[in-house]
């Protein structure tokens, strides 16, 4: 195993002599100082580690100074280091079979040499558990990008909608101003709109792929953020007919005989003189969409059942200014009066569905 291991002054006596006990045990042990026992900083040399361990997550890291104490905290400001201060044998031991600990902090003038050894070997025979502590692990494992983007975040979700609000109530003026312009340039096949349309649900795909890669206990909330993460993937390919038009390959006679635009999609179909995408995309997805923006947020409070079903799924739910955004969309499109309306709000559904699935009002639920 790869050790890397550092201390201040205090600690270098002591750092040197477990240096030397790893290697006698075959660990591959790298030493990043102190070199002396000159007095020094000791958050120069945690952080030296750290910034190691970062770039060898497989590896571990042993720090000392005094007590433990300095080096532990500096260890722990650092994205996915997991730095246990331990003062015994048994702390040592659940730091990694419940904490997956990563580094150890060790004080050498609070412990005695062999009693820091006793706790170091504990420590590296001990295994992590996995199971009920990978899900509370999810949980802090995200704080250290979350501290650092946390202001940008809540920022982009705000330029986001905001701006998306802008360019449906645009090409809502527009539609009643000129309604060739708004057919021939802002709602063209390949144009701005549906090219943000895409861009939007491979977002969502991917964010549902990471949150099923992340769950870690439960088997439905996988599936189910598998499932979404397909579906979303599945309407980014309907939207530019699998790259049909861009790679100019023709249309087999399947569906040149059924399909209205005569493309290789599915959603333009046409069985028995009924449009598949005014059926399925049109009135069902209309009324799913009522379901989950209106009827569910309202109900969540007051049903144990649904609120339950939503806990175990890991449904994401909206908030209300995403509730707010989707009825604005709404009442917008049509009062564009155009028989294209749906592009806007295919524009503007899939911008609130990414944003839902991105920051959703039960995110704590979710890490």
């Amino acid at each position: 195993m790869l050790i890397y291991i550092a201390s201040d002054h205090a600690g270098f006596d002591v750092k040197n002599k477990l240096y030397a006990s790893l290697e006698e045990l075959g660990h591959d042990v790298v030493d990043l100082g102190t070199d002396s026992e000159e007095s020094c900083h000791y958050p120069d040399f945690a952080t030296s580690l750290c910034e190691m361990l970062q770039s060898n997550p497989s590896a571990r890291g042993v720090l000392i100074c005094g007590s433990g104490i300095g080096v532990s905290m500096v260890a722990n400001r650092f994205s996915s280091i997991r730095a246990a201060l331990c003062h015994s044998s048994e702390v040592a031991t659940l730091s990694r079979e419940h904490n997956n600990s990563n580094v150890i902090c060790l004080g050498a003038r609070v412990i005695s040499l062999d009693s820091n050894k006793e706790i170091l070997a504990a420590w590296l025979n001990a295994k992590f558990k996995g199971e009920r502590h990978s899900m509370r692990l999810n949980k802090f494992n995200s704080f250290g990008l979350r501290k650092i983007f946390r202001y940008f975040e809540s920022n982009l979700e705000l330029f986001l909608m905001t701006s998306g609000l802008m360019m449906v109530l645009l090409g809502t003026i527009i539609a009643r101003i000129n309604h060739e312009y708004f057919k021939s340039v802002l709602t063209v096949e390949d144009g701005f709109m549906e090219w943000s349309s895409v861009i939007f649900l491979l977002s969502a795909s991917i964010v549902s792929f990471n949150r099923a890669n992340n769950i870690q206990f439960s088997r439905l909330g996988k599936i189910v953020s598998l499932l979404f993460g397909f579906l979303f993937l599945f309407g980014a390919g309907e939207e530019i007919s699998w790259g049909q038009r861009l790679l100019n390959i023709e249309s087999g006679d399947f569906f040149k005989e059924i399909n209205s635009q005569g493309e290789t999609n599915l959603h333009n179909l046409t069985i028995n003189g009924v449009k598949i995408n005014k059926l399925i995309f049109g009135k069902l997805l209309g009324l799913i969409l009522i379901l989950y923006f209106l009827v569910m947020p309202w109900l969540l409070n007051r049903a144990r059942w649904l609120k339950e079903i939503v806990r175990k799924t890991y449904l994401p739910m909206p908030k209300n200014i995403h509730i707010l955004f989707f009825v604005l969309v709404a009442v917008l499109a049509e009062l564009s009066g155009s028989p294209k309306k749906g592009e806007l709000t295919e524009f503007a559904g899939t911008l609130i569905f990414f944003m839902i699935f991105m920051y959703p009002k039960n995110e704590k639920d979710l890490i």
